[in-house]
């Protein structure tokens, strides 16, 4: 199995594909969560890229949890190398690769960014996460 299909399964079964939103600026990010620090490790020495950090919290049941996160432009190396092999994020891949592009291109701060916020909407939508509480204000 290649590496790209690797990485695809993983965060198609284990990972999220989400959207940081802080004043009018929109960030993607990729990220893989699981209590095994060793395979977290081994996801970083594949992508050759991210950041690792630890949590703990109710939804892991108090256990330790390592996260993988890659954000924002370093998602243009890795995200059209995975996207032909995902099946169940494809859509949010796409979106997430739209964003890093378009935050590539943009370097107009303080003006309203309504492309990137119609698509961070979408991405949330297709998480599941847009209505219940989360808001882009």
């Amino acid at each position: 199995m290649s590496d790209a299909r690797y990485l695809a399964a993983v965060l198609d079964t284990d990972g999220s594909i989400s959207v940081a939103h802080s004043r009018g600026s929109f960030t993607p990010f990729a990220e893989v969560k699981m209590t095994s620090r060793p395979f977290i490790l081994n996801l970083k020495d594949i992508t050759k890229d991210g950041s690792i950090y630890e949590r703990y919290g109710e939804a892991t049941g108090r256990k330790r949890q390592y996260c993988l996160r890659i954000y924002g432009r370093r998602l243009l190396s890795l995200l059209p190398k995975i996207i032909p092999h995902l099946i169940i994020k494809k859509e949010q891949a796409e979106i997430a690769l739209r964003l890093a592009t378009m935050n590539q291109k943009r370097r107009q701060r303080g003006k309203p960014n309504y492309v990137g916020a119609l698509l961070y909407c979408r991405l949330k939508a297709l998480n599941g996460l847009y209505g219940r509480g989360h808001s882009i204000g």
